[in-house]
């Protein structure tokens, strides 16, 4: 196992960091997947460790993105002054707001948001 380890562990770190982009959550799916490698080899014959850890490696990631996703989402929603910023009225003395008015609304939310 600990050959396993040494010889695919970088490989399939930078797989995991390629696909959720933080290198300590990387870590702790590749250690997974190896614990989960350890349980699965006793009770079926896994013949090709290699494909095994990388297609379990890449799910997990997945899932992991997809979890961190739906917490962003449910946060970006949850703001109560979320709302308000979408209907902001700009004051016309100030240079930015002058500015931004001749944006499409849609560029001043990704100005404002950005801002924020």
């Amino acid at each position: 196992m600990e050959e396993l380890y040494r010889k695919y562990h970088v490989w399939l770190l930078r797989i995991a960091y390629n696909i959720i982009d933080d290198w300590d959550l990387a870590a702790d799916i590749i250690h997974d997947a190896f614990l989960k490698y350890l349980e699965q080899n006793d009770s079926i014959i896994i013949r090709n460790p290699k494909s095994w850890l990388i297609k379990c490696v890449v799910n997990r990631s997945l899932d992991q993105r997809k979890l961190a996703w739906r917490k962003f989402r449910v946060y970006i929603e949850d703001l109560s002054v979320f709302g308000k910023i979408f209907h902001m009225n700009y004051e016309e003395n100030d240079a930015v707001s002058c500015a931004l008015r001749w944006l499409t609304k849609r560029e001043r939310t990704v100005i404002t948001l950005r801002d924020i």
